[in-house]
């Protein structure tokens, strides 16, 4: 599940997860609200690329990537996105139940946590605020730890997380522990372009026995 360089597993100095599709299962819902709005604002061609990376692709990465390279300076469509994201249907969906049960963990071993996604990061803070489930977890996310993509610095370049855990005042140690958990190969190629092991939530559970193992 995790490789790095075949050193011993520690315990963390840092945790970092992924937001969507990590922290909460709304894959399919962010798909369609994209697909809704790209199909009110943007052109018929760029609508119907989205449509067939929206088919063949099972998680958000492509469709990003093709926004951010073609689609944003589109201002009527940003700003679309921007409000279609502020949706009780998004607000309502719950945090897994095993990565609730991992922060909770980690609030307990005083370990630090963060959040790292390739969306607005206004956009999660005022989602994350508006969920009615994660109380118990704030000590470890919370509008503090959440950093979205900073102008065209994204996952997975290291130079984003580097400048998000800055913004954080979060400083490692030398030869740090750091875990990545996410579910996109964008997830993965950050954690191999930082040196941090990564933890795939898609698919099977065998992250969470993997990681409960060792914290």
């Amino acid at each position: 599940m995790f490789k790095k360089k075949d050193k011993a597993i520690r315990k963390p100095d840092l945790v970092i997860f992924d937001y969507d599709g990590t922290i909460v299962d709304n894959v399919e819902t962010m798909r369609a609200i994209i697909l809704d709005e790209a199909k009110n604002h943007l052109s018929k061609d760029y609508y119907r690329v989205l449509q067939e990376i929206a088919n063949r692709d099972s998680t958000l990465d492509n469709m990003v990537r093709f926004i951010i390279k073609y689609c944003y300076g589109n201002n009527n469509f940003e700003a679309s996105i921007a409000k279609a994201y502020a949706c009780e249907e998004l607000f309502q969906i719950e945090v897994r139940p095993t990565i609730r049960a991992v922060v909770r963990r980690l609030i307990e071993l005083h370990i630090r946590t963060c959040v790292l996604t390739n969306r607005w990061g206004d956009s999660v803070r005022k989602e994350w605020r508006s969920k009615p489930d994660v109380e118990e977890l704030l000590p470890a996310i919370n509008e503090n730890t959440i950093e979205g993509f900073y102008k065209y610095l994204k996952k997975p370049d290291p130079e984003f997380v580097v400048r998000a855990l800055r913004r954080q005042n979060i400083v490692l140690p030398k030869d740090p522990e750091v875990w990545l958990v996410g579910d996109t190969d964008t997830d993965r190629q950050t954690a191999i372009n930082c040196g941090y092991r990564y933890f795939d939530v898609s698919g099977n559970t065998d992250w969470f026995f993997e990681m409960s193992s060792i914290i």
